[in-house]
């Protein structure tokens, strides 16, 4: 059986209990950025490389490249 089958299941089977089911994402999700670039639109929640130090990881992991995120208007970044 499929996964799309075993998803239609659960939705299914969920919709019958008066339950939902509720979708998940690996990662974080972009922050809110309302009010948070001082008024200058449109204020757009961005991916950025983190700043921080070197990340000592092992050979196998040797592409990661943690990212944050931040609040762009034009140029310009902002913390959320």
């Amino acid at each position: 059986m499929g996964m799309f089958q075993n998803l239609k299941k659960l939705k299914s089977w969920c919709a019958l209990k008066g339950g939902s089911v509720v979708e998940k994402r690996i990662g974080s999700s972009p922050p809110s950025c309302k009010h948070k670039c001082y008024g200058c639109s449109p204020c757009e929640a961005t991916q950025v490389p983190t700043n921080g130090g070197q990340v000592n990881v092992s050979i196998e992991y040797s592409n990661y490249e943690p990212e944050g995120w931040k609040c762009k208007c034009g140029r310009t970044f902002y913390s959320p």
